[in-house]
């Protein structure tokens, strides 16, 4: 009587697989049971033995295959310091369907020390991943838009920006590097717009009054360590831009789109072009429309590099007369660690506790006990720590990374865009119709879930604006030419005038900045301008200010949560959830502070944003400094500034309405 297989498992590509095994092995017949099934199957009786599960149903003995992917599909390590060997069964399938599982993965021969332990072998060492020896295969898609601008005719007669598809198509598809011709775009259209987050554009437009045309490049943040754009051009024969890169590993790329028109009947731009541009690079990469239909590909002066895809521009969305080319290759240079923020976890927090621990620490007491005589910066030191070490009690802390998709990019879409990456590296690499057709199943349901996700996103904005505006006008920063600050800046060079000094190192764009906004700053003198003879005030001279209690808390109660943290360390958050505790030490505080005139050190200090105003992104003399202030001492400033108001408010003109709160 021959064997029967019964498999456990709910992917169809399993129960697949095993067909495939049926020949092989000799099993009569192979049956499936979903997980709905399963429980009602488990009541049958069903014994085990060391080797093997088998269960009897109608007096049929049947093998039974438990599939739990998570970890069947992983591959066994070679460990050092042990050897594994299987004992097969009859049913050698449990080794066959983990794909890449040898029957005995220990070492193929063992050398013996003196004290009989068994030695690394030759065999486990050469396994041994050495730091940095990982490629990153970049994936690139090049296409011909035929205009990112026009409008496409949806089911139920709706239009569609194209651009909106464009979007999809790259986060969807997670694009490494893009080329695109025939953007049809113009200085009216701002980079941000184009693809809003996790990518920086390089593009080279035609002037206003031209249609058509246009080049672009855009590349994933972390992919090289710094991209800067040396060429452009746009005449009638040759539409180009150029990118020179730099890799962690030092290696130099450059990366060329160009667009040469049906109707040009002139190489000479594009030979002048290519002679200027192409001194000495380790890889060199050109895409493009390049209107060339008589060039032969096949007389032996060109190779492929390895995997190209063709698809239609409907399969991914788009609307175009011109195929999509997807292509990849390696690096060989691991991507960027992208640069992590620390950050407090407000969804794990515990702020009830946090108040009773402020209560019990009597943060007020502690301050007041340093005596009258001690300075404000060792009252702030003293408060500083002992609230500190509260909330690092309880309040996590997490690491974040940089958003480099759209809001509407939830991390459940993320997910999906995982599998279906996954899924494309399967096909390309086996190259079956089944792992197509699971490919271009789970594209199709991730271009759904972005679209109408996108859609939700928009339709919940007016619903949410006076719940959380900051989501409301976040959305119009899209719209803003400002970004990220590239991976490389210059700067003119005061000493030699007509050259710029460049920076690629975090730390040295840093200094960069930090020495032209000093430069920019106007020192002034500390000595106050001699009063005019006979003038006089009609304000009453102000000797003292005194807070009271409930202004302090009523401060920290109207505190923005939302507003970013100075050097100190305390966020609005915890201010806010915190008032009633932390008030009166802070009154104490701020008291001191008006009393003795003495403002402490740290509050003094400011974490400089630099940010974009004009021109290209490039230059530092383009951003202008904002300033990130200390949480606390901006509670005391609105503490003096609500006591001026009051004082100056009869005084000041009707027609004064800048500054004036109400009026501007």
């Amino acid at each position: 009587m021959e064997d029967e297989i019964l498999v456990f498992s709910s992917y169809v590509d399993d129960f697949d697989y095993f067909n495939e095994l049926k020949d092989l092995y000799n099993f009569s017949s192979i049956y499936n049971f979903c997980p709905e099934f399963t429980n009602s199957f488990l009541a049958k009786e069903y014994y085990t033995t060391e080797k093997s599960w088998y269960c009897v149903i109608n007096n049929r003995t049947h093998f039974v295959v438990f599939i739990k992917r998570k970890f069947m599909r992983r591959r066994l390590h070679y460990y050092t310091n042990c050897q594994s060997t299987f004992n097969p069964t009859v049913l050698s399938a449990y080794l066959i369907m983990c794909g890449d599982i040898h029957p005995n993965p220990g070492p193929t021969s063992t050398n013996t020390s003196v004290n009989g332990n068994s030695s690394r072998s030759n065999n486990c060492a050469s396994r041994e991943r050495q730091p940095g020896d990982k490629q990153s295969n970049l994936f690139c898609v090049h296409m011909n838009a035929r205009s990112l601008k026009k409008n496409i005719n949806t089911q139920g007669n709706l239009f569609i920006s194209n651009l909106i598809k464009f979007q999809e198509m790259v986060y969807s598809e997670s694009v490494d590097i893009m080329f695109v011709t025939e953007t049809w775009l113009n200085s009216n259209v701002t980079s941000k717009e184009i693809l809003p987050n996790g990518y920086n554009i390089y593009r080279s437009d035609r002037s206003l009054g031209r249609t058509g045309g246009g080049t672009l490049i855009a590349i994933k943040h972390g992919i090289f360590i710094s991209c800067s754009q040396i060429t452009s051009i746009a005449t009638t024969n040759l539409e180009a831009v150029a990118i020179q890169c730099t890799l962690p590993n030092h290696a130099k790329w450059l990366l060329v789109c160009c667009y040469r028109p049906p109707d040009s009947n002139d190489m000479s731009d594009l030979r002048s072009f290519a002679d200027n541009l192409f001194p000495s690079y380790d890889k060199i990469i050109i895409a493009g429309d390049f209107n060339l239909p008589n060039i032969s590909w096949t007389d032996g002066y060109y190779t492929s590099f390895g995997s190209l895809n063709i698809c239609s521009p409907m399969d991914l969305g788009m609307s175009s007369d011109h195929k999509i080319m997807q292509f990849k290759f390696s690096s060989a240079s691991k991507t960027i660690q992208s640069n992590k923020r620390l950050v407090y976890d407000y969804r794990r927090a515990n702020f009830d506790g946090l108040r009773k621990r402020l209560i019990d620490i009597d943060i007020c007491s502690l301050v007041t006990n340093n005596g009258t005589e001690s300075s404000v910066d060792d009252d702030w030191s003293t408060w500083k720590d002992a609230v500190m070490s509260a909330v690092h009690e309880f309040i996590p802390s997490k690491y974040v990374d940089p958003r480099r998709s759209p809001p509407w990019i939830t991390p459940t879409i993320l997910h999906h865009i995982r599998k279906k990456v996954t899924a494309r590296k399967r096909f390309l690499s086996r190259g079956t119709d089944y792992l197509k057709a699971k490919f271009n199943k789970l594209r199709a349901e991730v271009k759904k879930i972005i679209q109408n996700s996108r859609e939700s996103f928009f339709s919940s904005l007016g619903n949410t604006i006076q719940i959380n505006p900051k989501r409301f006008w976040s959305v119009f920063k899209i719209k803003s030419s400002s970004g990220n600050i590239p991976n490389s800046v210059t700067r003119s060079d005061t000493n030699n005038p007509g050259t710029r000094l460049h920076a690629n190192t975090p730390h040295d764009i840093a200094t960069m900045f930090n020495e032209y906004f000093h430069s920019v700053y106007t020192c002034f003198s500390d000595q106050p301008s001699p009063s005019q003879s006979g003038s006089s005030s009609p304000l009453s001279s102000i000797s003292s200010i005194d807070l009271s209690l409930e202004e302090v808390y009523q401060a920290l109660l109207n505190l923005d949560p939302s507003k970013a943290h100075g050097p100190d360390g305390f966020p609005s958050r915890i201010l806010k959830e915190c008032a009633l505790q932390l008030a009166p030490s802070l009154h104490y505080l701020f008291s001191k502070s008006l009393r003795l005139s003495q403002f402490p050190t740290e509050w003094k200090l400011a974490n400089i944003i630099p940010l974009l105003k004009k021109g290209n992104k490039d230059h530092v003399e383009n951003y202008r400094p904002i300033s990130l202030l200390c949480i606390i001492s901006k509670t005391l400033e609105r503490c003096v500034l609500n006591h001026l108001s009051h004082r100056i408010q009869s005084n000041i003109h009707s027609a004064q309405y800048s500054f004036v709160n109400g009026r501007s």
